[in-house]
């Protein structure tokens, strides 16, 4: 089931307090993100962009997204890591070299 807006939750690492929130990616709440990124996006100490591998349709549209969010950052001068992961990256989809093509073909297109 998608995430729905925010779903946030705490946990404990090595004595650390850590907060996690997973931000739901439907275009609603997208739109709700970018315009009150203060909101949203300011005070991020660790990013994960996570792009749904299998979902080719949608390549432009998820760069272009994490294009927005990172221009917010670089506006105000918030520069977190950023791990950008690729999932339903199922078993044997990497011998398929249309998928390899699109996924460097997206990996370029971040670089």
């Amino acid at each position: 089931m998608p995430t729905r807006k925010i779903a946030r939750d705490a946990f404990n690492f090595l004595g650390i307090e850590f907060t996690r929130m997973d931000f739901g990616g439907q275009l609603q709440y997208r739109e709700e993100y970018l315009k009150n990124p203060t909101k949203y996006i300011s005070g991020t100490d660790l990013l994960f962009y996570v792009i749904d591998a299998q979902d080719y349709d949608r390549y432009v549209e998820t760069i272009d997204y994490l294009d927005q969010i990172l221009l917010f950052l670089k506006e105000n001068q918030e520069y977190p890591p950023l791990c950008i992961l690729f999932h339903k990256f199922d078993p044997g989809l990497t011998k398929e070299k249309v998928i390899n093509q699109r996924i460097l073909t997206i990996k370029h297109a971040l670089i």
